[in-house]
């Protein structure tokens, strides 16, 4: 529905801009010695931003995989395609940027949910959404560069990344691997 995806897109970026002004991980310029000390001994792991995201992270992996019962678009070559809804797209950035706190605990939320699994599968579905492709180009950027080995496990175990890869090249499947071959590329470099 147009009126719940406008409701998440809102809800989205009220969120990322708390995160990305709030963040407890964030550095912070021309602050003083005695308020770097201060923020350096507090534990972070128990900011109520942590507490309040990793309490809600089940919420986004819900919204992220509810089938859109939109109708699809017919492309100029003729092609029908879903779409995903901008709500949806803001989501996963909004994830993306959750995951640069580097929190444990929201990290350990993202993991059990199924989180990467479900925006693996959305970058499977919507083929032809090039700002979603985007997106998870640099989602799987963070993933690898937390050096997490959840993370890790999530991506290439759960998600089964490689397998997908290797499944399109072997199958030959063309119209998939034409697609997001290009997006996959990058995402493993």
């Amino acid at each position: 529905c147009e009126k719940d995806n406008f409701l998440v897109l809102n809800a989205c970026n009220v969120l990322y801009f708390i995160v990305e002004y709030l963040n407890p991980y964030r550095p912070v310029r021309n602050m003083s010695l005695s308020y770097k000390l201060s923020r350096q001994s507090r534990d972070v792991e128990n900011e109520p931003l942590i507490d309040c995201i990793s309490k809600n992270i089940a919420t986004f992996a819900q919204i992220l995989s509810n089938k859109t019962s939109q109708e699809g678009v017919k492309t100029a070559f003729g092609t029908n395609v879903r779409l995903l809804g901008s709500g949806r797209l803001r989501m996963i950035e909004l994830i993306d940027r959750i995951l640069k706190m580097n929190s444990r605990r929201i990290i350990q939320r993202v993991c059990e949910t199924g989180l990467v699994k479900i925006i693996t599968d959305l970058f499977l579905d919507f083929e032809w959404n090039n700002m979603l492709h985007h997106a998870y180009e640099r989602f799987v950027t963070t993933l690898l560069t937390r050096n997490d080995p959840s993370l890790f496990k999530a991506l290439f175990i759960d998600s089964q990344l490689l397998e997908i890869i290797i499944n399109c090249m072997k199958e030959n499947k063309i119209e998939v691997f034409k697609y997001i071959f290009g997006d996959l590329e990058n995402v493993s470099k």
